[in-house]
C-alpha cells in the first residue's frame, strides 16, 4: 500500500524500508479498514485481509515500544527466520546465491567452484591487483573458458564472445 500511495517505482517488498512515522500511518490506516475494503486491494487475499487490520495493530506497538527509527520489509517469512536462527553458524554464513548458482551449474556441467571465484572478480579493483601479480608468462597461459558455451550453445553459436580464465 505505501509503495502505491508513494508512487515508489518497484513494487517490491524486499528491504522496502519506511520510516517508523510512515509505517505507524500505514498501520493505523490499515487498522480502520473493514476487511470488504482491503479485499479490494490488489494483492490481499480474503484470508488475509481478515487478519490484515490486527497485524497492523502489532506492527504500530512494536514500532511505539522498541523505539524505532525505521522499518524494513522482507519477503522471507517468520518460518525462514525460525528455521535460519538454527542454522549452524558455518551454514549460516553461506550466501544462498553463490550456494544456489554453484548447485544449478553443478546441474549444467559448470564447475561449482565458479560462483565464488566470480563473487571474488566483484570487486574490480583487487581481481586487478590480483592479476598484475602474476608474471606475464603466468598471464599469457590464460585460455578461452568454455562456460558460455556451455551453458547456453545455441545463443553462443551466433554470438562471439571470449571469456578469459588464468590458468594459475
Amino acid at each position: 500500500m505505501h509503495m502505491a500511495m508513494t508512487d515508489h517505482p518497484l513494487r517490491i517488498v524486499h528491504e522496502y524500508a519506511m520510516t517508523a512515522a510512515d509505517a505507524r500511518e500505514l498501520a493505523r490506516l490499515v487498522a480502520r479498514q473493514s476487511k470488504t475494503s482491503l479485499e479490494k486491494l490488489p494483492g490481499v487475499s480474503k484470508r488475509r485481509a481478515e487478519t490484515l487490520p490486527y497485524a497492523a495493530l502489532v506492527l504500530d506497538g512494536l514500532i511505539e515500544a522498541l523505539g524505532l527509527k525505521s522499518v524494513t520489509f522482507s519477503a522471507w517469512g517468520v518460518r525462514e527466520g525460525l528455521l535460519y536462527a538454527g542454522l549452524s553458524p558455518e551454514m549460516a554464513a553461506v550466501d544462498p546465491l553463490l550456494a544456489g548458482c554453484s548447485a544449478w551449474g553443478g546441474r549444467q556441467g559448470v564447475d561449482p567452484a565458479l560462483p565464488r571465484a566470480l563473487d571474488g572478480w566483484q570487486d574490480l579493483d583487487h581481481w586487478l591487483q590480483d592479476w598484475a601479480s602474476h608474471t606475464e608468462a603466468e598471464r599469457s597461459r590464460s585460455q578461452p573458458s568454455s562456460t558460455p558455451q556451455a551453458t547456453h550453445p545455441p545463443i553462443m553459436k551466433s554470438t562471439p564472445v571470449m571469456s578469459v580464465r588464468p590458468k594459475l
